[in-house]
């Protein structure tokens, strides 16, 4: 995107991940013959999100670490990576609680049988948006914000926890 207006670049940043965030949701929802597979070996139908994992995310993980990787030589830069240990204590807490929402989603996805990969996609995207908004206002990264700014950011939250009120009893 070099040469590209930043703004035109942004817009196609934006357009690209909203297409393709889903993603996940769509490996879960569309990966029955894994789920079939780990049932028919014996596992629990809350454990079977397990089997479509690995293969889901590696579709991920493979153009990410080669792109990073070839960043990383490119502008000869694995020096900012030293000292490691404070990095590798993070990012490894970062995965950690990132897997550990991802394995939450796929058994509370399965659970919720047919309806699981539409409303527990829905729930998923909005509690993160939740607590990460929640957490960064805690964080103090909204101070010096302005007033309009703020309503609309709780404007936001609050119909966040709407919709997913209404997802919730929506299906009782």
């Amino acid at each position: 995107m070099q040469g590209m207006d930043p703004f035109k670049a942004g817009l196609f940043m934006a357009a690209a991940a909203g297409l393709l965030a889903p993603m996940l949701n769509y490996s879960l929802a569309f990966g029955d013959g894994l789920v079939i597979e780990a049932l028919r070996h014996h596992a629990m139908r809350s454990d079977t999100p397990y089997a479509v994992w690995p293969i889901a995310l590696a579709g991920g993980a493979v153009p990410n670490l080669a792109y990073a990787g070839w960043l990383v030589f490119r502008n000869r830069s694995w020096g900012n990576f030293v000292p490691v240990w404070p990095q590798i204590f993070v990012g490894t807490i970062m995965g950690v609680l990132w897997m550990g929402s991802v394995a939450a989603y796929g058994t509370a996805t399965t659970l919720l049988g047919v309806v699981g990969a539409s409303i527990g996609w829905s729930l998923y995207q909005i509690s993160m948006i939740l607590t990460s908004n929640i957490s960064g206002w805690i964080a103090g990264e909204w101070q010096g914000v302005g007033f309009p700014s703020r309503v609309a950011l709780w404007g936001g939250l609050f119909l966040l926890g709407s919709a997913t009120l209404a997802i919730t009893y929506g299906n009782h």
